[in-house]
């Protein structure tokens, strides 16, 4: 019953940690810019090409110089668009840190990731923690990046053909800590006119235990509009 737990993830981790092509907001809004970001993105990812959308605000504390993230954004395959294969992601950014050019950015978004195939449907929640140290100045930046990311629980529901051609033990419901992967890259980013930044990321990735898939690295390439 072990290995067959151990091969059910396995078989997790591949189908919900492979969509992660994630486009971001590089320089937060000034006080006086317009608060509304809208963004998108696509990248490398497992060699799979995904598209991400999203929106961002930007919340002002005067009293304590910080601008407070809010965002929502969607991502789903380009190659082969289907609504049911999606990541959705909810969460703030904030600088923890910041003296004159250099800032800390801290940010942290709840998951639901889901798919479909003639092997299963899975949905998985979880949580993503990601620090951004590096230059900040008023139209560029140069940051480095590490990121976990955690699938906390996943309820998978497996196939006839999954149990007939696959492992016919597997069984339906809830697998907790079901996936993981943790990132190390860099990000480097212009704002154009105050309006429009264009933002490129990468770098390598450490996977779970039960996800064997590579090449282990990710480059995404971004913008994003300030209105």
């Amino acid at each position: 019953m072990t290995s067959i737990r151990a091969l059910v993830l396995a078989f997790l981790s591949t189908l919900l940690m492979g969509r992660a092509a994630v486009s971001e907001i590089g320089l937060q809004p000034a006080p006086a810019a317009p608060p509304n970001v809208v963004y998108l993105g696509f990248g490398y990812d497992y060699a799979l090409f995904t598209l991400e959308l999203g929106y961002a605000r930007a919340l002002q504390f005067s009293e304590i110089h910080r601008a407070l993230m809010l965002k929502a954004d969607f991502t789903w395959p380009l190659m082969a668009p289907d609504l049911r294969d999606f990541r959705a992601r909810f969460g703030g950014r904030i600088p923890a840190y910041q003296y004159k050019w250099f800032q800390l950015p801290v940010q942290l978004n709840l998951i639901v990731r889901s798919t479909e195939n003639t092997a299963a449907t899975a949905t998985g929640f979880g949580t993503e923690l990601t620090v951004i140290p590096g230059y900040y100045g008023e139209a560029w930046f140069l940051a480095a990046e590490v990121t976990w990311d955690q699938q906390w629980s996943t309820y998978i529901k497996q196939s006839d053909t999954y149990r007939e051609y696959g492992f016919s033990e597997a069984r339906d419901g809830w697998y907790r800590m079901s996936a993981y992967k943790v990132r190390y890259g860099a990000r480097v980013g212009v704002l154009i006119r105050n309006r429009v930044e264009i933002l490129l990321r990468g770098g390598y990735e450490q996977d779970g235990k039960w996800d064997t898939q590579t090449p282990p690295f990710y480059a995404v390439l971004g913008t994003n509009v300030r209105l």
